[in-house]
């Protein structure tokens, strides 16, 4: 689970990235 976990996060932090400030949970929707 910490692979998931892992990738999650990776995701966030490319998501933060593209949408500049934009909040993390919009984009995790």
């Amino acid at each position: 689970m910490d692979i998931l976990m892992n990738i999650l996060n990776m995701v966030e932090l490319l998501c933060s990235m593209l949408f500049g400030s934009a909040d993390i949970n919009a984009c995790a929707m």
